[in-house]
């Protein structure tokens, strides 16, 4: 079957001018009592798509059932098929008609056409949306979803398909400006636009500078890294944020020639200014502070500004009990970050 590409450089061409048709409105008949008005969910169609090199060649055809059932599941779009969308480019070709976006729009009678973009960072898969609506499509709206790349296949094989979904969600009710988009959606379908979010440094600070596990100087790199997987390891349940793994917020230091970061401490302005870069604006990070009379964990919440500098969203602190215990610590850890991002469950 012959393929039909739809030119993306019409999205930014001076040309780029669409007509839209839309069904007309039925009349509903007058009710004694409660008259309901039906909602015609708006016709909405993937013009064209362009996949990262890292990425493969498979997801353009994973794009068209995950589009369906990401409007299937909001219950106000419904999406035009590939097939439907490639038939109705045969259809005008047999009239001697090119088929131009424009053509096909019109014969399709569509409300929303769709620019996809697919990306992916290490083991974050990125999904950009550009929609265009309006009389002639003019009315442009962007946005993107990240999801992380959680399910495998042998250990080996990325299985695309649950993330691909979710980003495309995520950036879809993000350019549609509806963030419940999916509220009423069923478990498995139920996303929210979600920013990305990157665990940083928990700083550590001992005015006793007596032996323990956890302040031990020798020791505390490797304490700083098992304390921020921990953080990861129960913030990559939430459905609010996107949280980045190690070892993509490592690669994109690395990209940046920022070699090596401690974990143990306190984030520098150049590492944030490069997540903020990575479109990373929040963090998780905090403190471990020891006194005389206590040891008190605390994390926070934080935005990142393109400058590198943190605003605090909000925090959350509890007593280390044992300081040495790093399992008491895993512990105390797990438990402010489910209460930090409000994880359920």
């Amino acid at each position: 079957m012959k393929k039909i590409v739809f030119l993306f450089f019409l999205v930014v061409c001076s040309s780029f001018v669409f007509a839209q048709n839309k069904p007309n409105a039925t009349k509903s008949k007058p009710a004694k009592e409660n008259n309901t008005k039906k909602i015609v969910p708006l016709r909405a169609v993937i013009a064209a798509i362009q996949l990262g090199n890292n990425v493969p060649a498979s997801l353009e055809n994973k794009l068209d059932a995950a589009f369906g059932l990401a409007c299937f599941a909001s219950s106000k779009y419904t999406a035009v098929s590939f097939a439907a969308r490639d038939s109705a480019a045969r259809t005008l070709q047999s009239k001697q008609q090119e088929p131009t976006a424009l053509s096909v729009a019109k014969e399709l009678k569509a409300d929303r056409l769709l620019f996809v973009q697919v990306s992916r960072i290490v083991n974050i898969l990125r999904v950009q949306v550009a929609s265009a609506k309006g009389e002639n499509f003019d009315k442009i709206t962007r946005s993107e979803g990240y999801s992380l790349l959680r399910f495998h296949q042998n250990d080996s094989t990325i299985m695309y398909d649950p993330s691909l979904l979710e980003a495309l969600q995520r950036a879809f009710a993000a350019a549609e400006g509806d963030s419940m988009m999916y509220a009423n959606a069923e478990s498995d379908t139920r996303v929210f636009p979600a920013p990305p979010l990157a665990i940083v440094g928990i700083e550590f600070r001992d005015s006793l500078k007596t032996r323990s596990k956890i302040f031990d100087i020798q020791q505390q790199p490797v304490t700083g890294y098992d304390a921020v997987l921990t953080i990861f390891q129960e913030a990559k349940e939430s459905n609010k944020f996107t949280v980045f793994d190690m070892d993509t917020r490592d690669t994109i230091y690395s990209a940046s020639h920022l070699e090596y970061v401690e974990n143990n401490k306190a984030p520098s302005v150049v590492e944030l200014k490069i997540l903020h870069d990575y479109g990373i604006t929040y963090c998780i990070t905090g403190m471990i502070l020891r006194t005389e009379q206590n040891t008190i964990l605390t994390l926070q919440l934080c935005s990142i500004s393109p400058s590198g500098k943190l605003t605090k969203v909000r925090a959350e602190k509890a007593p280390v009990n044992d300081e040495d215990s790093i399992g008491e610590l895993r512990k105390v850890l797990t438990r402010l970050t489910k209460k930090l991002l409000k994880i359920e469950g």
